[in-house]
Order: structure tokens, then sequence, then C-alpha cells
């Protein structure tokens, strides 16, 4: 999905996920408009940024759409810039810029901004972010019913979690599939299945890995 935004859609912002939102700032976006960023459908994982210039350009278009294409049928590419989450506010142009920490009672956010954790009300959160918000804390979409993370193939339960990168915010849902020395393999939601290396997950989920590749 391609989010376009210009200096007129500034009310969008508020239906931006975190991970859409930081790309819109990243450090080659600059403050002219319009921007845009390529994402998932659900705009929890970032594939590439586009600033003014570069849409005026037809091949760096084509080169953004090509890369958002492979992302889909499972190829995700590695970014160049790291971009931060970035939490947007309710009736403001702006946002708090953190890591997210827990979300308790679906009421309360916790975020880590420059070290230091914070609490904030979830209601005081824009649509997008009170989304991404429940999306990492595992809850269900606002107005939709409970999602069941199991489900039933050939008598077998495949369990589909949330995978973190160790080297920034992204996350991935997946199903785990093997552990193979210090490969592992997963099988996304696409149904396709990469094998990377180990140290490219967070410590948390490299010990979910082995703790799931044991007998």
């Amino acid at each position: 999905m391609i989010v376009y935004v210009n200096d007129k859609d500034k009310k969008r912002w508020e239906k931006l996920s975190p991970p859409v939102f930081g790309a819109f700032y990243g450090t080659t976006m600059g403050h002219v408009y319009p921007k845009a960023v390529v994402s998932s459908t659900d705009q929890f994982h970032v594939f590439a940024n586009m600033n003014h210039k570069q849409l005026e350009k037809t091949s760096e278009y084509s080169k953004v759409s090509k890369v958002a294409k492979e992302a889909l049928q499972g190829n995700l590419p590695k970014l160049g810039p790291v971009f931060e989450l970035r939490w947007s506010v309710k009736d403001s142009e702006g946002g708090l810029t953190g890591t997210f920490v827990k979300l308790v009672d679906n009421k309360r956010l916790f975020l880590k901004i420059k070290g230091k954790e914070y609490g904030n009300n979830l209601a005081e959160f824009a649509e997008g972010a009170r989304r991404y918000a429940k999306h990492l804390a595992g809850s269900a979409d606002e107005g939709a019913p409970a999602k069941k993370d199991d489900t039933e193939v050939s008598g077998d339960t495949v369990v589909v979690e949330t995978w973190e990168s160790s080297t920034n915010n992204k996350t991935i849902r997946a199903s785990f599939v093997s552990l193979d020395g210090n490969s592992v393999s997963l099988k996304l939601e696409t149904g396709k299945v990469v094998t990377f290396s180990m140290d490219k997950l967070s410590k948390k989920s490299q010990s979910r890995a082995r703790e799931l590749s044991s007998p």
C-alpha cells in the first residue's frame, strides 16, 4: 500500500500507524509536501519512503513500487534508514517518538522516550497509534472481534506469532517452522517460508525460537 499525504491532508495523520508516521519523518524526507510511504496494508511494516523530489521522478516511483510488490510476496527488503516510531496524538499534528513498552488493560500505553518510561491514557492517542499499540500487545483491532492466533491445519496447530527485529522496531507476523544451527525459518501469513540468521531477531524472539525447536 502507498500512503500519500500532502499539506492539506494533515487530519489523515491520525489514521497513520507509528511505523508509517515515523517514516514520514525520516532523515531524507524533509519538510516539503507531498510525501509518500510504502507499507503493508495494515501499516505495520514499512518498506520504503519517498520525499517530494522522488515523487517527481517516474524511475524512482517504479523502483519503490517494485520493492512494495516483492515485500508483499514475502521478500522483505532491508531498509536503509531506521525509522523511529512516532505515535500520533488526537487533534494534533505532532506526536510522541518512542518505543512500545506495554499496554495495560487496553487503557494505558507505556512508551520509552529518550531512555525513560512514560505512561499515557490510550484514549489520548489517535486512531492509528491506538490500533498499533493493540497489535503489539496482541489485542484485536478496534471494533473487530478478538482474533485467535491458532489456526488448525491438517489436525496440527500452527501458531502465528509476532517476531521482533534485533536492529529496529520492525515486527513480522509468522509461524515457526524450524531452527537449524543459527538459521531460523518462519512461515509468513502470505504462506511464504523465509530463512535467515538468528541474530536478526531480538533476544526475546531468539529465545522463543529455541523454545519452539526443543522436542
